[in-house]
């Protein structure tokens, strides 16, 4: 072959490759490849932006012209621009996406202010902004700033963006509850009971989105026009009203059940009224819903209540005394979820909880989403034993069986009417002929979503708020995420239902996991030994305690030889655990250090080897047919 015709080959392989990155570029459409589908828009997203009846406008600030942002949050901004280009795609003409530069000093940036997008300022002076705000005529609603950290949850929030601006009235929701959801009536003898004050804060939480309507459990029918019911803590409803919740469910409209096996509230509420001392023995302060749970294949049992000794919480017995563990009240911290529900939370507090079980019998459709789930370490607690309840007896009486119970799970699906001979006629009724006349469903008209969930006494303010008096008004402080769980719920229930399909996606970040693999490992075994030296010294300080209670006439106790025994051992020990620690952290730097570079000869060597391997094989080939 000539030179010049070399060169010429060279050329075109050249422009060939240049073409073809430009094309692709601009050729609508992706093949997504990864292992979560992280480039490629959910049905459910599809399903939301084709319905759409009026054009709506995505318009993504992102200040990329700032130099000096590192190449990681770039890629994030690459990932999130593409996502919005998929919505474009998807709304057929009714989506248009604008990208917005917020340059220093420009209306840009003005506009970014105004819309309520947060700018993060940066060290050398600028600005940086990273947001979307979504218009649909006068209405509008904001991303102010894209966190890293809920990446696997992007597309969710997106497209609970583009549903939000299209709602014109606020969703209308209605409580039934035994429980007093509303502020106390005024009590003379004790006019300034924190209690009296005001009523449950989640109540408050949920007015400030939602037209929410407190109805009487004795009501003969639930109002029409409701969009969500939230049922908590159901006692002695009444048959009719058993049924109208049933007909509600299998309408396709969303259904929150708070069931609670052990009421401590209304338990605490009974024994200070007096009660327990005149009964001598336990009211009943469970809750349930007759024979609807059975009938949509969920058991549930009102008289067990969960018990966890990984997640038990410290509670005070006696003033002055350690926190002691209380197995039966479960402390959830460091949530990892793939539901946007529970995305953001870090720290739950569940009050002596029931738990559900999707028997096997369940319709064939039904989807059943866990939530929130006890560990290994749990085990069932009777809840007639929390009558008069016991740390230490509590924590003696349960044996965890390595089964995992569900507290929380959403159920989905094609459900039966638990009421196949329709609407119950009441005991006082005359008319059991329009009853009988009465159309009912006998399944569900469209899928169903019902929220499980075993308890309620996570949403009192006892157990979720701190409430304050300054200046007279009152101020209530989260002291965990209970209210948060809760309206999250309320808010993917109220939603558009494809939206509580949208499940987290991961991220496009993917971590070393064998690395932090190690580093678990290694970080359990450290806090083993740990946990080891803390108990030895309480065993030493406890023993210091005996001798000091049979010397009580001294004022100074001088320490005798067991006593100078009993500390050298702890000291010998204390250094022989403490060895055993550096040991652990040097093997775990010499296995990542190892590993580490395993891994950079592998990246930096690959392409090399391929290269020169394909060479060889090219040249061998080559040999061969001019031989």
């Amino acid at each position: 072959m000539k030179t010049s015709s070399k060169w010429i080959a060279v050329g075109l392989v050249f422009t060939g490759v240049v073409l073809l990155t430009v094309i692709g570029g601009r050729v609508p459409g992706q093949i997504d490849l990864t292992e979560a589908r992280l480039y490629t828009l959910s049905q459910a997203s599809r399903g939301l932006v084709a319905d759409l009846e009026e054009p709506v406008e995505l318009r993504f600030y992102f200040s990329r012209g700032i130099e000096g942002l590192p190449i990681d949050f770039k890629n994030f901004a690459t990932r999130v621009e593409d996502l919005l280009r998929q919505y474009q795609r998807a709304g057929g003409g009714n989506v248009r996406l604008v990208t917005v530069d917020p340059r220093p000093d420009t209306d840009d940036e003005q506009d970014a202010i105004r819309s309520g997008l947060h700018n993060q300022p940066l060290p050398t002076g600028e600005n940086l902004f990273f947001g979307l705000e979504v218009r649909l005529a006068d209405t509008s609603a904001t991303i102010p700033f894209f966190d890293r950290n809920r990446e696997p949850f992007l597309e969710y929030d997106i497209s609970q963006l583009i549903f939000q601006v299209q709602q014109l009235d606020q969703p209308r929701v209605g409580i039934l509850s035994a429980l007093e959801l509303g502020p106390p009536p005024f009590d003379p003898r004790n006019p300034n009971a924190r209690r009296d004050q005001s009523g449950p804060a989640f109540i408050e939480e949920l007015r400030a989105t939602y037209n929410v309507e407190i109805l009487d459990p004795d009501i003969d029918a639930l109002p029409s026009g409701l969009d969500v019911l939230l049922v908590i803590h159901p006692q002695d409803f009444p048959d009719t009203l058993l049924f109208d919740i049933d007909q509600f469910a299998l309408s396709g409209r969303p259904l929150l059940l708070a069931l609670d096996p052990s009421s401590h509230i209304q338990s605490a509420e009974r024994m200070q009224a007096g009660i327990m001392g005149m009964q001598q023995q336990m009211p009943d302060v469970s809750s349930d819903l007759g024979p609807i749970p059975a009938a949509w294949g969920v058991d549930y049992d009102p008289a067990t209540v969960v018990g966890d000794r990984r997640h038990a919480a410290g509670v005070t017995v006696q003033q002055g005394a350690p926190p002691v563990r209380y197995p039966v009240w479960l402390n959830f911290e460091g949530i990892e979820s793939d539901s946007p529900v529970l995305a953001t939370l870090s720290n739950l507090l569940i009050v002596e909880p029931g738990h559900f079980v999707l028997r096997d019998d369940a319709p064939e459709d039904a989807e059943w989403t866990p939530l929130l789930e006890s560990s290994e370490e749990s085990g069932p607690v009777p809840a007639a034993m929390l009558a008069f309840p016991s740390p230490e007896n509590v924590s003696r009486s349960l044996e965890p069986d390595g089964e995992r119970r569900v507290l929380a799970a959403i159920l989905r699906g094609t459900l039966p009417t638990a009421f196949s001979d329709g609407r119950p006629a009441e005991d006082d009724a005359d008319d059991t002929e329009g009853i009988e006349n009465e159309t009912f469903l006998t399944e569900s008209s469209r899928s169903s979503t019902v929220v499980f969930l075993g308890d309620t006494d996570f949403l009192d303010n006892q157990f979720s708020v701190r409430e304050m008096n300054i200046f007279g008004m009152r101020a209530v402080q989260p002291i965990n995420d209970n209210i948060a769980f809760f309206v999250n719920l309320v808010d993917s229930l109220a939603g558009n239902p494809d939206l509580i399909a949208l499940r987290g996606k991961g991220t496009s970040h993917r971590p070393f996991t064998v690395i932090q693999d190690l580093e678990r490992r290694a970080q359990a075994e450290y806090e083993q030994q740990l946990t080891h030296l803390e108990e030895r010294l309480a065993q030493v300080r406890a023993r210091l305690r005996e001798l000091q209670q049979q010397a009580p006439d001294q004022q100074q106790l001088i320490a005798s030889p067991e006593t100078q025994e009993a500390i050298e051992r702890f000291r010998l020990e204390e250094a022989e655990v403490r060895a055993q620690q550096r040991e652990i952290r040097k093997k775990l730097r010499e296995e990542i250090e190892a590993l580490n570079l395993r891994l950079a000869l592998f990246n930096l060597l690959t392409m090399p080897v391929l290269i020169a391997l394909g060479g060889i094989i090219y040249f061998v080939q080559r040999n061969r047919k001019r031989t």
